[in-house]
């Protein structure tokens, strides 16, 4: 409730500040958009994490955290979503640990110990890029924005990644940045400006950013997993991914939510992951 409240009381601000310059109040609007409030981690997690060797990279001047359990298995790159970090992924480490498969987590830009305070798409993807030149994966998996970074990593660099596993993840791009105005109550003609500062500042259009559109000509295997009832990336999104990437299998579940932390999707997963058994539909 209280942060809902000081959500719409920034709208406020916002919608004030855009009668005297819309263009300046859209890069405010997106700056905080790309500014997480959470995703460190707790001294529980510090612990999971020391039984992994990290390594840190540099990403345009900043660095990011990646942990790595060895293996002599396939590769498999754990891309976490939004104000989370490596240590969401505990569960399936330990399973797939237990396989001897080689497994490394990132944690994303602004993120876990990864340094920055903003992230974007982009940003994530060449993070992403810097790591998989290294570590070579051939499996990915990301759940929500971490899902449409991989997306976005795999359709802008080069990688020979052999399957993908999507949770909760949205798309398009768009639609998050219009649910984001719709929490802060902020006016929709802002969008327009968001556009134009995508033109100016990233060279590339707004309305081009979709884990659907990303993936249209990719021939990698894949699923796609999605609660009927997510809260926080609406479940039609995933039925857009599953139509327009040819290779995926569409995995529904119903009751979990949007973070799918069930043991029967671990365990569908990594069981995918390891030994390319596929899941039947997960649906309470």
């Amino acid at each position: 409730m209280a942060r809902t409240m000081m959500a719409r009381g920034i709208g406020i601000i916002f919608n004030t500040s855009a009668i005297f310059s819309k263009p300046q109040t859209a890069k405010w609007a997106f700056q905080l958009f790309c500014t997480p409030l959470k995703g460190r981690h707790s001294k529980e997690d510090q612990e999971f994490l020391k039984s992994a060797d990290k390594l840190i990279l540099q990403n345009d001047g900043e660095q990011f955290a990646s942990y790595h359990w060895s293996g002599k298995g396939p590769t498999v790159l754990f891309v976490h979503g939004w104000e989370s970090n490596s240590v969401r992924w505990k569960s399936y480490i330990d399973n797939l640990r237990k396989k001897d498969l080689n497994i490394i987590a990132i944690d994303a830009p602004a993120h876990g110990a990864s340094a920055s305070s903003t992230i974007t798409v982009p940003k994530y993807a060449a993070a992403i890029d810097i790591l998989a030149k290294i570590i070579h994966p051939d499996i990915m998996i990301g759940h929500s924005l971490g899902g449409l970074a991989c997306s976005h990593f795999l359709d802008n660099f080069n990688c020979q990644t052999k399957k993908l596993v999507l949770l909760s993840t949205p798309s398009p791009l768009l639609d998050m940045m219009y649910r984001f105005f719709d929490i802060l109550g902020l006016r929709k003609d802002l969008m327009n400006n968001l556009a134009q500062l995508f033109d100016n500042d990233f060279s590339t259009n707004l309305y081009q950013y979709s884990t659907a559109s990303n993936l249209s000509n990719h021939t990698l295997n894949g699923i796609i997993v999605h609660d009927q009832l997510d809260e926080v990336t609406p479940y039609q999104e995933s039925l857009l991914i599953a139509e327009s990437w040819k290779n995926s299998i569409h995995i529904p579940t119903r009751g979990l939510g949007h973070s799918l932390k069930d043991d029967r999707i671990i365990s569908a997963i990594c069981a995918y992951i390891s030994d390319d058994i596929l899941p039947k539909s997960i649906i309470q």
